[in-house]
């Protein structure tokens, strides 16, 4: 998202004034984890994915199997970002995140997550999106202002946890 970026998404019309002022505040914050968690163009490997396969598309059959919907962001993408996504979406906290990746690793034989900042980046850039789209094109509706409180919170989290999320990475 980027400092000025940020900076200027709490200038957005429609933004209730908690919001712009949340946004200005968090904006330093949001750009230094980009930068952060910024690929340095070690993603060669890469998987068909759902591309956001978080709580919200899925749903649970009447016999428990677990069911994924939404399939607009499915195609191509880097192994690492996809096996992390899905590893910080589905645990809340460092050492359930170290689990979900565990088990992805462990079912495919070849993927090994390295210990490295960079690989958040994916997720970082996927939250960074929706939150620019909810702050630009629906923060005047109810859920839209929710969507923007969240997924700041949640890219604020990282930041301030990077380094312990980082450290479980590096425990095999």
């Amino acid at each position: 998202m980027g400092r000025v970026r940020g900076t200027s998404l709490a200038n957005t019309p429609g933004l209730n004034e908690r919001l712009e002022c949340r946004l200005r505040a968090a904006a330093p914050a949001l750009a230094d984890l980009e930068r952060l968690t910024a690929a340095p163009g070690q993603l060669a490997a890469h998987v068909s994915a759902h591309g956001d396969l978080d709580p919200k598309n899925t749903l649970l059959d009447p016999s428990g199997r677990l069911l994924a919907l939404d399939w607009d962001s499915a195609g191509r993408q880097p192994v690492l970002r996809d096996v992390v996504t899905i590893a910080l979406d589905w645990s809340t906290t460092p050492s359930s995140f170290r689990g979900v990746v565990d088990a992805y690793e462990a079912a495919s034989e070849d993927v090994r997550v390295p210990a490295k900042p960079w690989v958040f980046g994916g997720w970082v850039v996927a939250h960074s999106g929706w939150l620019v789209h909810n702050a630009t094109r629906r923060a005047g509706s109810a859920l839209g202002s929710a969507e923007v409180s969240t997924t700041c919170d949640r890219l604020l989290r990282l930041h301030a946890n990077l380094p312990v999320y980082v450290e479980a990475l590096s425990h095999r």
